[in-house]
Protein backbone atom coordinates (compact mmCIF):
# COMPACT_ATOMS: atom_id res chain seq x y z
CA UNK A 1 0.00 0.00 0.00
CA UNK A 2 1.12 3.40 -0.80
CA UNK A 3 1.42 5.84 1.95
CA UNK A 4 -1.07 8.54 2.25
CA UNK A 5 0.32 11.46 5.10
CA UNK A 6 3.03 11.03 7.19
CA UNK A 7 3.20 12.81 10.44
CA UNK A 8 5.39 13.64 13.01
CA UNK A 9 6.12 15.51 16.69
CA UNK A 10 8.26 18.12 18.27
CA UNK A 11 8.95 19.59 21.31
CA UNK A 12 10.56 23.11 20.55
CA UNK A 13 10.90 26.06 22.50
CA UNK A 14 8.47 25.35 24.95
CA UNK A 15 5.62 24.71 22.55
CA UNK A 16 4.53 21.37 21.13
CA UNK A 17 4.02 20.54 17.47
CA UNK A 18 2.50 18.12 15.33
CA UNK A 19 2.65 18.28 12.00
CA UNK A 20 0.83 16.06 8.85
CA UNK A 21 2.06 15.93 5.30
CA UNK A 22 -0.43 14.78 2.74
CA UNK A 23 -0.08 14.78 -1.33
CA UNK A 24 -0.86 18.86 -1.32
CA UNK A 25 -1.48 19.70 2.04
CA UNK A 26 0.28 20.22 5.25
CA UNK A 27 -1.38 20.91 8.74
CA UNK A 28 0.78 22.18 11.73
CA UNK A 29 -1.27 21.79 15.01
CA UNK A 30 -0.02 23.57 18.11
CA UNK A 31 -0.79 21.01 21.48
CA UNK A 32 0.42 22.38 24.17
CA UNK A 33 2.51 25.81 24.67
CA UNK A 34 1.10 29.70 24.35
CA UNK A 35 2.16 30.25 20.61
CA UNK A 36 4.99 28.85 18.10
CA UNK A 37 6.10 30.79 14.74
CA UNK A 38 6.91 28.99 11.41
CA UNK A 39 7.83 29.19 8.00
CA UNK A 40 5.45 27.26 5.71
CA UNK A 41 7.44 27.62 2.07
CA UNK A 42 8.10 31.57 2.49
CA UNK A 43 5.26 32.45 4.62
CA UNK A 44 5.21 33.01 8.46
CA UNK A 45 2.65 31.77 10.14
CA UNK A 46 1.95 32.00 13.97
CA UNK A 47 -0.33 29.17 16.08
CA UNK A 48 -1.71 30.22 19.54
CA UNK A 49 -4.61 28.79 21.95
CA UNK A 50 -7.07 30.59 20.37
CA UNK A 51 -6.38 29.57 16.54
CA UNK A 52 -3.73 26.22 17.39
CA UNK A 53 -4.01 24.94 13.87
CA UNK A 54 -3.22 25.64 10.03
CA UNK A 55 -4.13 23.52 6.90
CA UNK A 56 -1.46 25.01 3.88
CA UNK A 57 -0.85 24.16 0.15
CA UNK A 58 2.12 22.15 -1.00
CA UNK A 59 3.54 22.86 -4.19
CA UNK A 60 3.13 19.69 -6.34
CA UNK A 61 6.90 19.70 -6.10
CA UNK A 62 7.08 19.52 -2.66
CA UNK A 63 8.00 16.92 -0.78
CA UNK A 64 7.84 18.33 3.49
CA UNK A 65 8.00 21.89 4.54
CA UNK A 66 11.10 23.07 6.12
CA UNK A 67 10.08 24.44 9.84
CA UNK A 68 11.97 27.59 10.79
CA UNK A 69 11.49 30.34 13.65
CA UNK A 70 10.20 33.72 12.54
CA UNK A 71 12.03 36.46 14.04
CA UNK A 72 9.89 39.20 13.66
CA UNK A 73 7.36 40.40 16.00
CA UNK A 74 4.55 37.75 15.79
CA UNK A 75 1.87 37.57 13.32
CA UNK A 76 -2.02 37.43 14.19
CA UNK A 77 -2.58 33.30 14.95
CA UNK A 78 -3.35 31.71 11.46
CA UNK A 79 -2.45 34.87 9.34
CA UNK A 80 0.39 33.66 6.63
CA UNK A 81 2.34 36.05 5.93
CA UNK A 82 4.92 36.86 3.05
CA UNK A 83 8.39 36.25 3.81
CA UNK A 84 10.48 39.18 4.51
CA UNK A 85 12.24 40.49 0.68
CA UNK A 86 16.13 39.12 1.18
CA UNK A 87 18.47 42.10 1.46
CA UNK A 88 20.79 42.81 -1.68
CA UNK A 89 24.19 44.75 -0.83
CA UNK A 90 24.83 46.42 -3.73
CA UNK A 91 28.47 47.98 -3.65
CA UNK A 92 29.23 51.62 -4.84
CA UNK A 93 32.25 51.72 -7.75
Amino acid sequence: AAWTHFRFRLHWRGARLEVTVQPGAAEYRLTDGAEISLWHHGLGVTLCAEAPCVRLQLSPSSIASVIAPTHESPTPCLAPTPAAPSSSISTAS
